[in-house]
């Protein structure tokens, strides 16, 4: 479980250490995890990840509710409820209709994965434009802001937010802490652009 975390708090939609769907496939990821968490039948291993891997977004989320409905894997109900949230974001559900989605997939974590789901969330805001000002109360929430990947997604969202200055301070901070890291060179990036500077944003 901690190594999908770790993808998913590494993982952007500009940068990511593999394509999204491929954690789908990966033998050591949401399937091993499964197993690990609960006894799971395989006819409700294989319900759960045919059902997440719907193509049509709308179709998914009405599989996936069918299938959580009768899970009691914690594995499941946390990737699952994910898996919602992004759905709808994609069909540009209502935005009541999402945060009350985001509130629900919370509910299913951890006392020690909380932070790194606050997270998550607001970088799915953050990466599909939609709902920033709740993204940053969410980064805000987030108790590992004194990590470097934290105050990046949180500089990332001021920035989104024309708060330039607040950014520019929290991603710098973020830059000299870890100056390597893929967020980090991203969130660089953008601050770059943000100034006007489109050449310095070239070298991120």
């Amino acid at each position: 479980t901690l190594q999908i975390h770790t993808y998913f708090q590494s993982c952007t939609k500009e940068k990511c250490l593999a394509p999204r769907k491929e954690i789908l496939t990966l033998p050591l990821t949401i399937n091993a995890a499964i197993k690990r968490s609960a006894v799971v039948s395989e006819t409700d291993e294989k319900q759960f990840l045919s059902a997440l891997h719907t193509p049509d977004a709308k179709q998914r989320i009405a599989a996936l509710e069918k299938v959580l409905s009768g899970s009691s894997s914690a594995i499941q109900l946390t990737f699952g409820h994910r898996a919602i949230l992004e759905a709808l974001i994609e069909t540009n559900a209502p935005p009541a209709k999402i945060l009350a989605q985001a509130e629900r997939l919370l509910s299913t974590t951890s006392e020690t994965s909380r932070d790194i789901w606050l997270n998550n969330i607001a970088k799915y805001f953050l990466e599909n434009n939609a709902l920033l000002e709740e993204a940053e109360k969410y980064a805000i929430q987030n108790g590992n802001r004194a990590k470097a990947s934290s105050m990046v997604t949180l500089g990332r969202i001021f920035l989104r937010r024309n708060k330039v200055a607040e950014g520019e301070a929290i991603i710098k901070k973020a830059f000299a802490i870890e100056p390597s890291s893929p967020e980090v060179m991203i969130g660089m990036g953008e601050l770059s652009t943000a100034k006007g500077d489109h050449k310095m944003a070239l070298d991120f």
